[in-house]
């Protein structure tokens, strides 16, 4: 009986943990999605060096610009994000901080997780008729996985802003011509 006992009681306690870290992981997302992004490049997990985050910063600046498309870059460790949760996480984040609002929902944003290995690209409405999710999972498995793979994620990143942005550009070009 005692055995029983001791076994149920570790059972509880055991799931009430779970609940907690559940619990506190929820809150932490749920502060960052009602903030702001800090800019367009959100380093939460560190995997970028400070001349890194400034070259990104630079880049999605010039996309914005040029193409009138809002780009934001944000990393996550694991506290935070579980895997299964992790696509919700970034439509959240996405949604949250209305990203591309300013440019017809324009917007692109990019979530990475170094420690789950993990990346997604939560395209906006206005975006989504632009590239489409084959054209995106393209960039990710061709131009950033590979980069990732070898440790480089800035270049990673930096060449699937690139790609995105040479996606929309050959968009642009295209409509421009069929509406001469």
């Amino acid at each position: 009986m005692k055995k029983l006992f001791l076994i149920f009681s570790l059972f509880i306690i055991h799931f009430s943990l779970f609940a907690q870290a559940d619990s506190i992981a929820f809150k932490k997302i749920d502060s960052i999605v009602h903030k702001a992004p800090l800019g367009a490049i959100n380093d939460f997990e560190g995997v970028f060096a400070p001349p890194e985050k400034q070259q990104l910063d630079s880049l999605v600046k010039s996309v914005e610009k040029e193409l009138k498309t809002e780009v934001v870059v944000l990393t996550l460790d694991s506290l935070p994000v579980k895997e299964v949760d992790f696509d919700n996480t970034a439509l959240l984040l996405a949604n949250g901080w209305r990203i591309g609002a300013t440019y017809e929902e324009r917007g692109i944003v990019i979530v990475i997780s170094k420690h789950l290995r993990r990346i997604r690209i939560q395209n906006s409405y206005g975006i989504e008729v632009v590239i489409s999710d084959t054209q995106t999972k393209a960039v990710i498995d061709s131009t950033m996985i590979p980069e990732f793979k070898q440790g480089n994620y800035f270049v990673g990143v930096q060449n699937g802003i690139i790609a995105l942005s040479n996606l929309i550009r050959t968009y642009n070009t295209n409509v421009g011509k069929e509406g001469k």
